[in-house]
C-alpha cells in the first residue's frame, strides 16, 4: 500500500500514478513475472486496490486540511476560527439614514420604497424600511432605509430623495449622510486574513486583545487603535487616554467592546461617545472616532493588445435654456463646476462660460468642448469605454447623453475598486489575495492594480495615486490613522498607451 508520509510542511499523500508505481514494485516483489500492464489481469487487481487506497488517503488528507488554518475550507475553517471566539460574518445590506417630513402624528408603516435619484451613483437602486416611523409635531423624522439585496451599495449625500411608494402622509425623504455599505458572506479568504489579525482575540487589556474584539464585531471592516500611554497629548489623543477609529458597525456595540476589554485605568477619546452600563449598571462614557474618508484620484495607464474591447466614447451634450443671472453648475462625477452668469450675458456666453470651468478645473475624467456663438457644449470622456454621470440643479441646463459608453476599461476600473473595498478577493497561485484598503498606514498602488493584470489582453498595466486632483505621479501614499482611503470609480482618468 502506498504511504502517506508526514513532512516538514504537513501531511503529503501519493498521487494516484504515484501510488500505482509503489504498488506494482510491491506487486513484482511478489510476482517476478506478472504482467502489470493497464489491460492485464494483474494490472486491473492493481488500479483496484490503487483507486481505493486513494480514496482513503485523500479522506486522510481531508482530515489533516480541516485542522490547518491555511488549507482547511467552508466548516472545518469555521471551526478553527472558532477555538480563538471568531465566525464567519454574515450577508448585511447596505444602510443609510434619512430624514422624512410629513404629516404630524402620521405613521409610515413598515416596507415601503424609495430609490436614489437620477444623476448619483447607482441611480434607479431601491430601499426599504424594516421598522414604522412616525412624524413628530414639527412633520419630521428619522428612518434607517436599507437597500433590498445584500453588499455593498454606494450612497451618497442627498441621493435618496425620490419616494416610490407614495402615501398621503408624507411628502419628502433625503439623506444628509452617506450611507453605510453592506457586505456579502466572508469568503473563506477574507476569514482567514482576519483570523491572522485577530489571534489575540482571547485577550483583555491589550491594544491586539482590543483592537481583534473589534475587528470581529458585525459590520465592522477596518479599525485602528492608537494607545498614547504618555502623558503629553500626541497626535491630538491626551496622555493616557486611547482613540479608536473604526470603519463600520454598531455605535453601542463599539463601545461596550472597549469598555470591557480595554485595561483598566485607560480612557477613550473620539469624535463620538456612547453610554453604557457598568456592572452596577451605572452609566459611562466611552468615546470612538470614525475615520474620515480621503478621497484618492487615480489615473490608470493600459498597453493592451489588438483584441482589447477598447469600446466607444460616452458624450453628454449640455444646453443653456435661458440666460439669467446667478449660478449655472454641472456635476460631473460628484465634482461640481460653475459658472456664475451676470445680468445680460447670453446663453452662449453661459455655455462658454461652463465649458472653461470644466476644462480649467483641478481634475475631471472629462474633456468639454465648445462651438463659437452656440448655446450649447459638448462632455466628452478622455478614453474610450469609461462612463461618467453628469446631472446639474440648474433649471436652465438641459443635459441630454448623446452616446453610451462600452468596451472593457470600465469593469477594470471598478474591479480595482471593489479590490479595494474588499468586495473582490483574488486567487493566485501564491494563494488568496484582498488588496483592502485600511484604516491609517499605507496605500500601495502596485498592490490595487493586480485586477487589471489578470485580464488576457492587457500586457501593462500602472496605477498611479494623489490625494489631489491635479497631478496623479504618486504609487504611495501614506495616512493617517484617523483616515481612510477612498478609491472611487468617479475619480480615474485612463491613458492608452
Amino acid at each position: 500500500m502506498s504511504r502517506i508520509k508526514m513532512t516538514d510542511r504537513g501531511v503529503y499523500t501519493p498521487s494516484f500514478d504515484e501510488a500505482r508505481e509503489e504498488n506494482i514494485i510491491a506487486w513484482k516483489d511478489k510476482f517476478s513475472d506478472a504482467d502489470t500492464s493497464p489491460d492485464s489481469i494483474d494490472g486491473r487487481i492493481i488500479d483496484i486496490d490503487t483507486e481505493r487506497e486513494v480514496s482513503i488517503n485523500s479522506a486522510v488528507q481531508g482530515l489533516a486540511d480541516s485542522i490547518d488554518p491555511d488549507a482547511a475550507t467552508g466548516f472545518p475553517l469555521e471551526n478553527i476560527c472558532g477555538y480563538i471566539g471568531l465566525s464567519r460574518k454574515g450577508n448585511t445590506y447596505s444602510t443609510v439614514e434619512c430624514g422624512c417630513t410629513g404629516t404630524p402624528g402620521y405613521t409610515v408603516a413598515s416596507g415601503q420604497i424609495v430609490q436614489i435619484k437620477e444623476g448619483k451613483a447607482n441611480s434607479g437602486k431601491t430601499l426599504t424600511n424594516d421598522e414604522n416611523f412616525t412624524f413628530d409635531v414639527a412633520g419630521a423624522a428619522t428612518a434607517i432605509f436599507r437597500t433590498q439585496e445584500y453588499g455593498s451599495v454606494q450612497i451618497d449625500p442627498n441621493s435618496v430623495t425620490e419616494i416610490v411608494t407614495i402615501l398621503g402622509g408624507w411628502s419628502a425623504i433625503t439623506n444628509d449622510d452617506k450611507g453605510t455599505p453592506g457586505t456579502l458572506i466572508e469568503t473563506d479568504a477574507t476569514l482567514k486574513i482576519r483570523r491572522q489579525q485577530s489571534l489575540q482575540y482571547p485577550g483583555a487589556g491589550t491594544r491586539e486583545g482590543v483592537y481583534s474584539r473589534i475587528l470581529a464585531l458585525d459590520g465592522v471592516s477596518s479599525a485602528y487603535l492608537f494607545n498614547n500611554n504618555t502623558p503629553y497629548i500626541v497626535q491630538g489623543v491626551p496622555g493616557y487616554n486611547v482613540e479608536a477609529v473604526v470603519e463600520g458597525g454598531d455605535d453601542t456595540q463599539i463601545a461596550e467592546t472597549l469598555y470591557y476589554y480595554r485595561s483598566e485605568g485607560a480612557k477613550s477619546y473620539g469624535d463620538f461617545t456612547e453610554i453604557v452600563q457598568d456592572f452596577n449598571g451605572d452609566d459611562v462614557s466611552i468615546s470612538f472616532s470614525r475615520p474620515e474618508d480621503i478621497a484618492i484620484w487615480s489615473k490608470l495607464t493600459l498597453t493592451v493588445d489588438s483584441n482589447f474591447n477598447l469600446g466607444t466614447f460616452q458624450t453628454y451634450s449640455v444646453t443653456v435654456t435661458a440666460a439669467n443671472a446667478g449660478d449655472y453648475t454641472i456635476t460631473i462625477n460628484n465634482q461640481a463646476y460653475t459658472f456664475t452668469a451676470s445680468a445680460g450675458n447670453t446663453a452662449a456666453q453661459i455655455a462658454f462660460g461652463l465649458n472653461s470651468a470644466i476644462n480649467l478645473g483641478t481634475y475631471s475624467p472629462v474633456g468639454s468642448s465648445y462651438i463659437s456663438g452656440k448655446d450649447y457644449l459638448t462632455l466628452t470622456a478622455k478614453a474610450q469605454g469609461v462612463g461618467f454621470v453628469v446631472s446639474t440643479v440648474s433649471v436652465d441646463l438641459e443635459i441630454k447623453e448623446t452616446a453610451k459608453n462600452s468596451g472593457d476599461t470600465q469593469k477594470i476600473i471598478q474591479n480595482i475598486v471593489d479590490f479595494s473595498q474588499g468586495y473582490l478577493t483574488i486567487t493566485t497561485e501564491e494563494g488568496s489575495i484582498g488588496g483592502k484598503l485600511e484604516v491609517g498606514g499605507q496605500i500601495e498602488a502596485d498592490k490595487l492594480i493586480l485586477p487589471a493584470n489578470l485580464n488576457l489582453h492587457i500586457n501593462k498595466a500602472e496605477l498611479n495615486i494623489s490625494t489631489v486632483g491635479a497631478a496623479i505621479t504618486d504609487t504611495i501614499i501614506s495616512v493617517n490613522f484617523k483616515q481612510l482611503g477612498n478609491l472611487s470609480a468617479y475619480r480615474f482618468v485612463v491613458e492608452y498607451v
